[in-house]
């Protein structure tokens, strides 16, 4: 634990790394094996955060009034200017903020899509699979399966907690992205995942991996599908923006936490 932050010495821009309660979150940190299960980005005022709804803001207090614990990271250049220094205003995040905060109905959120997300692409999550962990981790899976297409019929896109708080400090343009430490491996699993061979896995390994491909696939058609609709930020072009979305779409609150572009300042007090 850092030096404790009021929140009055919160500044715009920082990132919200929370330790959840419940067993999803507990599930979550294992499998991304990090200390938070949730993440959100303080637009000055209040919390953005993906929620059930879609993107939500409301006040710190409530925001993370049912986590253990809440670390606050703020945005280091890799020059290492700190954000709101001459040169990093941070008003382009602030503006990508605000567009999602504005956008709030095409989005749609559920802890167990990140949670589905880290047993499709995280390879430890795949070894030596018991039939009660296989059965368990299928139906995790099946669960966030069925909230993609209830997100698809709404009319919605998918989008992880950590995938906002990236976008909005990516899409602001090159001098504020988020280098993410092996964010293009669950990428890259995604898009071998057609080719995916089975011959040497044991049944139950078998199994999970043809579900966790199914799921892979369906989830980037549901990201794919909206994503020549969004609107960037005159800093970023658009074709930056399409470079880095494979990437958004997969990171997570451990990757956020270890990017050398954000720096722990403090624990929430």
């Amino acid at each position: 634990m850092g030096a404790k932050i009021p929140q009055a010495d919160l500044k715009p821009g920082d990132v919200l790394l929370m330790q959840g309660t419940g067993i999803v979150s507990d599930l979550i940190r294992m499998f991304d094996q990090g200390r938070y299960s949730h993440a959100a980005i303080y637009d000055g005022q209040n919390v953005a955060e993906m929620l059930s709804p879609g993107t939500t803001v409301r006040p710190v207090a409530e925001s993370v009034a049912d986590a253990w614990f809440v670390d606050v990271y703020r945005f280091i250049s890799n020059d290492g200017q700190p954000l709101g220094n001459p040169g990093l205003d941070p008003q382009p995040v602030l503006g990508r903020i605000r567009y999602y905060e504005q956008n709030r109905q095409r989005y749609a959120y559920e802890q167990i899509l990140l949670l589905a997300l880290l047993c499709a692409t995280r390879s430890e999550a795949q070894q030596n699979l018991s039939p009660v962990l296989a059965m368990i981790l299928r139906r995790i899976l099946d669960s966030a399966a069925e909230k993609i297409a209830s997100m698809i019929h709404a009319g919605k896109e998918p989008m992880i907690c950590s995938e906002l708080v990236y976008r909005c400090y990516t899409e602001a343009g090159p001098l504020y992205a988020i280098r993410v430490r092996g964010a293009d491996l669950p990428r890259l699993a995604a898009e071998a995942a057609v080719t995916v061979r089975t011959e040497a896995l044991t049944p139950e390994e078998a199994d999970f991996k043809r579900e966790a491909t199914t799921f892979l696939l369906n989830y980037a058609a549901a990201k794919r599908r909206n994503l020549g609709t969004r609107e960037f930020a005159s800093a970023a072009s658009p074709r930056d923006i399409v470079a880095a979305s494979t990437v958004a779409d997969f990171v997570t609150p451990r990757d956020l936490a270890t990017s050398p572009n954000l720096q722990m300042v403090g624990t929430l007090a």
